[in-house]
């Protein structure tokens, strides 16, 4: 949290953990070295106060995991988690739900309530006209 006087830092919570566990008995500049990384590049994710502020690309994902010996998708992971990014498991988005969501995501944070609501109300009168009619 940021109190005024500089840059607000973000989690590295997630991705510190993995890069430790990955490391483990090793430290952060031997697995770097052993995996010819320029130093700092799996150090600057372990402190919040070095870590580059946005999302690393997928190649620099994949260097990462390379490097720990860890499943890319657990990188991945670990960065969406430390920058409040949600995570898709389910199947993939029909056309209807696709067009529902993207038209969600166009509307103004007011509005987004405002749709949140009606789709509650709708599901909830759906839930009682399906079960006055058993």
């Amino acid at each position: 949290m940021s109190d005024g006087t500089g840059p607000q830092l973000r989690s590295t919570e997630h991705i510190a953990a993995l890069i430790r566990g990955y490391s483990a008995p090793r430290t952060v500049a031997e697995v770097e070295r052993d995996a010819g990384l320029k130093t700092g590049s799996l150090a600057n994710y372990v402190k919040a106060s070095t870590a580059p502020a946005r999302v690393p690309l997928l190649p620099v994902m994949e260097r990462i995991a390379d490097a720990l010996g860890a499943p890319l998708v657990e990188v991945s992971r670990a960065f969406a988690a430390d920058f409040d990014l949600p995570i898709y498991d389910d199947a993939p988005l029909d056309e209807d739900e696709y067009e529902l969501l993207a038209v969600y995501q166009s509307l103004p944070p007011q509005m987004k309530r405002l749709a949140r609501k009606i789709l509650s109300s709708l599901q909830a009168e759906s839930y009682v006209t399906d079960h006055d009619e058993n």
